[in-house]
C-alpha cells in the first residue's frame, strides 16, 4: 500500500469502528451498476445462482481504469474522524473474498472480486480508522456465455460402425443384419466457470438413427447389442433386414450412415437448469448386400 500524506482536522465527531479493534468489511461506495436484465436473488434455488444474471456490481478498484478516486474514498472515510489526520493508504488487503461476502452485498457471484483496504493514520503514526472495501476485478458474465464455453469444449466421438455380417462380407437379403455403436454408451460432461459460478454441460446418447442406403431409416434407443458367437439365437434390439441385394449400386454397395442423437443439459453450481438442446454425430459407412442363389439339378441326366 502507498501511504498518502493527509492535511487538516476532521470537522465532526462520529463513533470509531477501528482503532485497534480490528478492519471493517463493507461494500464498496456506491459506484455499481446493474450488468443484466431481471433481479434473482442468489438463494432461490435452493442456493443455486439462476440462468438470469442478478445482483449488482461493485465499482472498480481505485487506481485503475474506471475506478474510484482515492480522494472520494479518503472523505467519505477518513474526512470525518475526529484527530489529526496525517496519512491513509489504500491498496489490495489480505482479507480473502468469499461466497458469503459476495452474496451478502447483493453482487453477482460470477463477478471477480478483491478486497482493498482504506487505513487512516493520525498525525502519532496510530491507526484512526481502517475498513476493507470490495471492489469488482472482472465483471460479471451471463451463465449461458459459461454454458456455450463448456460446450465448445465439450468433444463428442464420431460413432463407431458395428454390423454382423462385418462389413467387410456382404449381408444376405432376408436375414437380419445386426447393427450397433461401439462407441462406449455414456454421459460425456465439460465445464467453465467464472467468480462462484460453476457451470457443467452434460451430452447424453439418446438414441442411433440408422439410414441403411436402400430408404429405410432405423432408429435404435441405444447402442445395439454386439453379435458374438452363439448370440444370434437372443435376437437384436437394432436390426435392419434388406429385400434387395446392392448389384447395381455404385461399387455394388448401399451408401449407409448412422447418427447418433445427444440430449444437451446443464447445471450451475449443481442444480440442474435443464435441457437446451441437441447435437448429432453422423459417420457413413458401406454395406454390400446379397443374395442366395439356389442351385436346381435335373438329378444327373442329360438336358
Amino acid at each position: 500500500m502507498t501511504r498518502v500524506s493527509a492535511v487538516g482536522r476532521a470537522a465532526s465527531a462520529v463513533v470509531l469502528v477501528a482503532a485497534s479493534l480490528g478492519v471493517m468489511v463493507v461494500a464498496a461506495p456506491p459506484a455499481s451498476a446493474d450488468h443484466c436484465v431481471g433481479k434473482t436473488d442468489i438463494f432461490d434455488n435452493g442456493g443455486s445462482v439462476s440462468a438470469d444474471c442478478h445482483g449488482r456490481s461493485a465499482g472498480r478498484p481505485p487506481g485503475t481504469p474506471g475506478g474510484v478516486s482515492e480522494a472520494d474514498l479518503y472523505a467519505s472515510y477518513c474526512g470525518d474522524i475526529p484527530g489529526e489526520l496525517a496519512s491513509y493508504d489504500i491498496g489490495p488487503s489480505p482479507n480473502e473474498v468469499t461466497i458469503e461476502s459476495v452474496s451478502e452485498r447483493g453482487l453477482d457471484p460470477s463477478g471477480v472480486y478483491v478486497f482493498y483496504r482504506l487505513v487512516c493514520f493520525g498525525d502519532d503514526g496510530g491507526i484512526l480508522f481502517s475498513i476493507d472495501l470490495l471492489y469488482e476485478v472482472t465483471p460479471p458474465v451471463d451463465p449461458t456465455v459459461l454454458r456455450d464455453r463448456a460446450l465448445a469444449q465439450l468433444v463428442l466421438p464420431d460413432p463407431s460402425v458395428g454390423t454382423f455380417p462385418p462389413l467387410e462380407n456382404p449381408a444376405l437379403v432376408q436375414t437380419a443384419t445386426w447393427m450397433w455403436v461401439e462407441d462406449n454408451w455414456a454421459p460425456l460432461a465439460a465445464a467453465d466457470g467464472q467468480g462462484f459460478t460453476a457451470v457443467t454441460v452434460t451430452a447424453t446418447p439418446s438414441r442411433a438413427d440408422w439410414s441403411m442406403g436402400d430408404g429405410a431409416v432405423v432408429p435404435c434407443a441405444g447402442p445395439g447389442e454386439r453379435w458374438e458367437p452363439g448370440r444370434y439365437d437372443s435376437g437384436s434390439s437394432c436390426t435392419h433386414t434388406y429385400t434387395r441385394s446392392s448389384a447395381g449400386r455404385p461399387d455394388g454397395r448401399y451408401s449407409a450412415s448412422v447418427t447418433v442423437v445427444w440430449d444437451l443439459t446443464w447445471s450451475i453450481n449443481g442444480n440442474a437448469q435443464g435441457s437446451f438442446g441437441q447435437v448429432d454425430q453422423t459417420s457413413a459407412f458401406s454395406i454390400a448386400v446379397g443374395e442366395v442363389q439356389a442351385a436346381e439339378s435335373n438329378g444327373g441326366e442329360a438336358p
